[in-house]
């Protein structure tokens, strides 16, 4: 065998090997991409998972929260009634026995003030009811946010 020939076997030889390595090296390289890309959306899965459980866990105490205001509205409607009723309408003395009796006028000041007293009784409630969805919307936002 001539030298150029042994030089030219070798040469193949050589670029043989390199070009082995180099694929044997993109093997490697694509399999570690693929096992790295795989824990990136098993952690993604798992976070998105959390933020969807802590998504619902703020809409149940936001619910609960309105709930526990529509149940205690009428209660508080009914002592704010009687406290109204015991402080600002006091009960007019009956007429002296004897005496003609006053045809009944309507107390447009005590009338007023009830109207008043359940209007803003209803704002209260809808406040209470948009304050507890404002707090729901709050945790929902900053559980996105981490």
């Amino acid at each position: 065998m001539s030298l150029e020939f042994k030089a030219l076997a070798l040469l193949a030889l050589v670029a043989g090997a390199i070009l082995g390595y180099v694929a044997w090296a993109h093997h490697i390289a694509a399999e570690a991409v693929a096992a790295c890309e795989a824990r990136h959306d098993a952690a993604d899965a798992a976070a998105l998972r959390r933020n969807i459980e802590a998504q619902q866990e703020i809409r149940v105490e936001a619910n609960r929260m309105a709930q526990r205001a529509r149940d205690v509205a009428p209660g508080v409607a009914a002592a704010s009634r009687r406290l109204f009723n015991a402080l600002a309408c006091p009960e007019r003395p009956a007429p002296p026995p004897g005496s003609a009796s006053a045809p009944a006028q309507p107390d447009l000041r005590a009338d007023v003030l009830r109207e008043v007293e359940g209007r803003l009784g209803a704002l209260a409630l809808e406040a209470d009811l948009r304050g507890a969805a404002g707090r729901g919307c709050e945790q929902s936002y900053d559980t996105l946010r981490k």
